[in-house]
This record gives C-alpha cells, sequence and structure tokens, in this order.
C-alpha cells in the first residue's frame, strides 16, 4: 500500500476550538496522550493504521492528516498563541 508520506492523528483542544493537538508517542512522552507540538508527535507509515488509532477516539473531533498538513496546522496554533489575548497576563 503506497502513502504519501507519514500519517499524523489531531484534535481539537477542549477549551480552545482554534488550536489542535497532536496525538503523541507514548515511547517517547510518558506522562501525556496529547500535546500542541508536532516534534513528539506518533507518525504513521500507513494511513490505515493512523484510522484505525483515529476510529477509537471519541471526542475533540479526531482526524487523520499528512505530515505536511500538520507542520501546517503546527504553525498555525504557534501563531495564533502569539497574538491570543489569551497568553496575556495583566500584572500591577
Amino acid at each position: 500500500m503506497p502513502t504519501d508520506g507519514p500519517w499524523v492523528v489531531i484534535c481539537d483542544k477542549k477549551d480552545h476550538s482554534f488550536i489542535r493537538l497532536f496525538f503523541l508517542d507514548r515511547h517517547k512522552v510518558r506522562n501525556a496522550w496529547w500535546s500542541d507540538q508536532l516534534r513528539n508527535a506518533k507518525l504513521f507509515a500507513y494511513k490505515n493504521d493512523a484510522d484505525i488509532a483515529c476510529g477509537n477516539m471519541k471526542f475533540g473531533n479526531p482526524e487523520v492528516v499528512t505530515l505536511e498538513m500538520a507542520q501546517k496546522i503546527e504553525a498555525g496554533n504557534i501563531a495564533f498563541k502569539r497574538r491570543s489575548p489569551i497568553n496575556l497576563v495583566v500584572r500591577e
């Protein structure tokens, strides 16, 4: 079965639907399942394997995307966090 490259499972963040989370490789990170950073994401060689993993998830609108699309999503996450007023803390 030929592939277009590695596949990644993503979902919406619970409290911010503008941020997408990546399913983590549990061999690299043991204390979390999802992250907004792509560097520890689980890469699936075959889309069928990613679809099976995605099918077992019910919350957060999970979907399977290519690695190229995941990199664009990560760049969007970073841009959103930089301009978001959520991250601004006013201290007096």
